[in-house]
């Protein structure tokens, strides 16, 4: 069991809005899907500046509000980039697609404040959509964010929408330290892989967590429709919804290739297509805890994939109800109380139920900040979870266990009603 992830990330920074209650500085580059760069200084005793490429322009964020200072002739000039978006607001509104690619459609304070390694700040609700980067800078990857080796970026509270690139068009990282929180990555298209998020680990020790968010309706017309894992990173999810992506070739919901280290806890991947590994294809290292992969579909491996150079590790986790092909294609280690529905995950532990239907619930709102498959009342996966490998919540938040011992999968029964209403795709656009 020592080889399970079960470290649930909760590093929340809000990137805009850095206000510190003690001393903490730092910077870090971002390369914009043009080719432009800019550079995020934030000091905690008292603001955030982001210097941008041109020569003396720059914007600072002070007591909430934020400013852009521009150099003109020598002539310094501080203008409200609130004002000036009300001023210049409805000029961008009525403008073409063809001139508007990208847009900021708002930076709202959420009332809320959070404070993280030291830095205290307010969090904002970033909403950014409709972005183009196919065959553009760099080699198109990055339709929403395209995110440098040396950076350190977490992305909290915000939605990457309706974006198209060759790869990662959603967001594409080779980020040192990437984590998403509390957000929605919905509709975007890549021409060949990773079309919601590519993280690929360049520098040793990178990471990426992905925690409470929602990554649905993303394609690929090759691999990896809703995330990729590759390279020399370490990627955990947690408490996260992996749903309706679909990928050409191989890894519908999440594709983990050369050395990637992947980690899925607490969360549901469900109804992700793709011709192989409909909800998972692995090519490297995967450990899956008290997790729900369902309904996906491939004519090999349909909710799983495991190459013959990869292993996956399972435990507390449900893998049922293929819409086409079987549970699970090649090799899955079984770390004990795992629900298989056909048979072809080849569980072996005493404790495990293969060949068993789990009688969940569609994909739907049961509570939380994510869309889940609740457990009906005669479900096997009742009290049938392991204590020592549980995390102390499930999903949604839900305490574990409620009885004696934890529930298998992402949720945890916890005796209320829910009404269940579906996930539809495509509705989370800003």
């Amino acid at each position: 069991m020592h080889s399970l992830r079960k470290n649930l990330y909760c590093l929340a920074i809000a990137i805009f809005a850095l206000q510190s209650a003690g001393a903490h500085s730092g910077a870090a580059d971002v390369r914009t899907n043009d080719g432009g760069q800019m550079k995020f200084e934030y000091d905690g005793d008292s603001q955030l500046r982001i210097n941008l490429q041109q020569d003396g322009n720059y914007m600072v964020l002070k007591d909430g509000e934020i400013y852009m200072v521009t150099n003109a002739e020598g002539q310094v000039m501080v203008l409200s980039l609130k004002q000036t978006m009300s001023m210049f607001g409805n000029q961008a509104d009525a403008a073409s697609p063809s001139t508007v690619e990208g847009k900021l459609l708002s930076l709202d304070s959420t009332g809320r404040k959070e404070t993280i390694a030291g830095i205290a700040g307010e969090v904002y609700d970033v909403r950014f959509i409709d972005n183009d980067t196919v065959g553009s800078y760099p080699d198109g990857r990055g339709g929403g964010l395209y995110l440098g080796a040396s950076s350190s970026v977490s992305i909290f509270n915000s939605v990457i929408d309706g974006n198209d690139a060759d790869a990662g068009a959603g967001l594409y990282s080779e980020a040192a330290s990437l984590h998403i929180i509390s957000s929605k990555i919905t509709s975007n298209t890549a021409s060949s892989y990773g079309g919601g998020v590519a993280h690929i680990g360049l520098t040793a020790m990178s990471t990426a967590q992905i925690l409470s968010t929602t990554i649905s309706g993303n394609s690929a017309l090759n691999f990896d429709g809703g995330v990729m894992n590759s390279g020399a990173s370490t990627t955990t999810i947690s408490a996260s919804t992996i749903a309706f992506n679909s990928a050409a070739v191989q890894g519908g919901g999440i594709g983990n290739y050369e050395g990637g280290v992947l980690a899925v806890v607490n969360s549901t991947i469900s109804s992700n297509e793709a011709a192989s590994g409909g909800g998972i294809y692995n090519e490297s290292i995967a450990t899956l805890l008290n997790s729900t992969i369902v309904t996906n579909g491939a004519s090999n491996g349909g909710n799983i994939y495991v190459d013959s150079g990869g292993t996956l590790e399972l435990a507390n986790s449900i893998v049922a109800m293929n819409t086409l092909g079987n549970d699970c294609a090649g090799i899955v280690s079984s770390l004990g109380h795992n629900i298989d529905s056909d048979g072809s995950c080849s569980l072996l532990d005493p404790d495990d139920l293969p060949n068993t239907n789990p009688l969940l619930g569609s994909l739907g709102e049961n509570g939380g900040p994510t869309w889940t498959h609740d457990l009906t009342l005669s479900s096997p996966a009742l009290d049938a979870g392991d204590n020592v490998c549980c995390p102390a919540v499930d999903q949604r938040g839900v305490s574990r266990p409620q009885l004696g011992s934890c529930d298998i999968g992402a949720v945890e029964y916890d005796g209320q009603l829910q009404f269940n209403l579906p996930l539809i795709q495509g509705t989370y656009s800003g």
